[in-house]
């Protein structure tokens, strides 16, 4: 990489920018953005940022590699056919002692409504569609540590997938310890983003049955390794503390 082109673009996508980026900010809990306008079309430009107590110290991170393994993950999994953005490329700008601010790049989709606002917006929830989409990634082999419900889009085209920082593929036999962490992870983002008023504990437990289902699994064994659907106030303050509140 040179440090005076310091962006790493993937096949058919250059760094040839028209004008200055834009302020972009999805809505979703997801933090400033930045879009694009490139020769090969626009793009939404995502820095990385750190998390938790840790948010208030300078998104500064050693080396590049973590924006390397999310281009690789999500170029893996874009052409196996999970359906998500494309992706672009990453971009590392040095500050010194091996230290860089780091930036991902995909596509942009100018319909895509994040799973949370589609539904605070009354649109229908298609749970079918959904799982189908969770038990596709599941089949891929994707662990996902920040499933996000954030992450989930509709375009459209239907439902996909976003943001794959710090994803891996992994393998497992029949996916059913990949499906408990999956619905772990989307059970917490749902009671954290406060969507217990938009869909329901019993949808939240369809969902569930129709994730297994899509993967021949037994949803009985399964979702008795889910956590009681319940957020505490220990729970509360936690997250409070910590950023993640959201309602």
């Amino acid at each position: 990489m040179n440090e005076r082109n310091p962006h790493v673009f993937l096949r058919g996508w250059t760094w040839t920018p028209h004008g200055d980026g834009q302020p972009f900010l999805p809505g979703s809990g997801r933090g400033l953005m930045w879009l694009w306008q490139l020769d090969a079309g626009s793009v939404v430009e995502r820095p990385y940022r750190r998390g938790g107590m840790i948010r208030f110290l300078p998104p500064w991170f050693f080396g590049r590699a973590r924006a390397e393994s999310e281009l690789k993950l999500h170029e893996t999994v874009y052409r196996a056919g999970l359906p998500t953005v494309e992706p672009v490329g990453f971009a590392a700008f040095p500050v010194g002692l091996g230290f860089y601010r780091l930036s991902y790049f995909t596509a942009y989709k100018a319909d895509a409504v994040a799973l949370p606002k589609w539904l605070k917006k009354g649109g229908e929830p298609d749970l079918g569609g959904l799982a189908q989409l969770c038990a596709q990634a599941i089949r891929l082999g994707l662990r996902h540590p920040d499933l996000n419900l954030n992450n989930f889009c509709r375009s459209q085209n239907g439902w996909f997938l976003l943001d794959f920082d710090r994803a891996e593929l992994l393998p497992d036999d029949d996916g059913a310890e990949l499906t408990v962490l999956a619905l772990r992870r989307m059970q917490r983002s749902w009671l954290k983003l406060g969507l217990v008023q938009t869909l329901s504990p019993r949808s939240a437990l369809c969902f569930a049955v129709r994730v297994c289902r899509a993967l021949d699994l037994n949803a009985r064994a399964i979702i008795e390794q889910l956590p009681s659907q319940v957020d505490g106030p220990l729970t509360r303050l936690r997250w409070r503390l910590s950023g993640g509140w959201r309602r």
